[in-house]
């Protein structure tokens, strides 16, 4: 759940992109911390999933690379069997 909290300027940020349905309520929801003089903080749910998001592309990548390493491999192994004389 999100946090309501003071702002932070010393953060990294990034930017991402939303339906418009989705941007619409999450600027209503600021609108309306903002007559209260206070501020929607994600940044924790966010990095959270953030995180878990980065370790998922991170595994797959992993997987990635070792398939194209095993493939490579294979070439290699297929290129030198045709390179063999035959006798």
């Amino acid at each position: 759940m999100a946090s309501i909290t003071t702002k932070n300027t010393r953060r990294y940020r990034i930017q991402f992109t939303m339906r418009r349905e989705l941007y619409e309520s999450y600027e209503t929801q600021l609108k309306r911390a903002q007559k209260l003089q206070l501020v929607i903080d994600f940044v924790r749910d966010f990095e959270v999933w953030f995180e878990n998001q980065i370790r998922q592309v991170e595994h797959d990548m992993d997987k990635l690379d070792a398939a194209q390493a095993d493939d490579k491999q294979q070439l290699g192994r297929s290129m030198d069997s045709e390179a063999l004389p035959q006798s």
